[in-house]
């Protein structure tokens, strides 16, 4: 199966837009789900949880996205065991990518994000950021452009992959006890 059907039976499958709760997933198994879930893992971003391993899920969020920092607040308050990857993308406001290359540049990424969602949650406007230089902008438009590439329009959007290996895709907002239910099945 081609990589572009793959992922355009994760995405046909899968509810587009701005939703409170997610409300869909797929799944997909073989070699191109795979490869596209390892691609996504690799892009620019930075990696909770324990272990060295690879990450059991990818998370596309964009820094001024009240349901992104929900997650991130809600995954941050769970035993850290399981290992995701947050990749940070550009969709809402110019002020995304002031904030989502802060947190890139970031020395201790996870505790800016907290400062972040800790501002957003008290009505601030989250991290003060500089523009974005070249490699950062660079880096932002590529991980941008994997998330359209998957024909998907909204975050935050959740590649993830169960104990049997199969990759899925849930777009919408979660409790982060519902994303570790997704990445355990099987």
């Amino acid at each position: 199966m081609k990589r572009r059907s793959c992922i355009g039976l994760l995405v046909g499958l899968s509810v587009l837009g701005f939703a409170p709760v997610a409300r869909a997933q797929a799944f997909a198994e073989g070699p191109q789900a795979s490869a596209w879930f390892e691609r996504a893992g690799r892009l620019a971003g930075f990696t909770t949880g324990q272990g060295e391993g690879a990450p059991a899920a990818v998370i596309f969020f964009d820094a001024r996205c009240p349901h992104c920092t929900r997650l991130w607040s809600d995954a941050r308050r769970m035993d850290g065991s399981i290992r995701l990857r947050w990749v940070p993308v550009v969709l809402l406001s110019p002020a995304s990518a002031r904030q989502a290359a802060a947190l890139l540049r970031a020395g201790d990424p996870s505790a800016a994000m907290d400062a972040h969602a800790q501002s957003l949650a008290a009505g601030g406007e989250g991290i003060a950021a500089e523009e974005p230089d070249d490699e950062e902008t660079r880096a932002l438009k590529e991980n941008t452009a994997s998330l359209r590439a998957m024909e998907v329009a909204s975050v935050p959007a959740i590649l993830h992959r169960d104990r049997s290996g199969r990759i899925g895709l849930t777009v919408g907002a979660m409790p982060a006890s519902r994303l570790a239910r997704l990445v355990s099945e099987n």
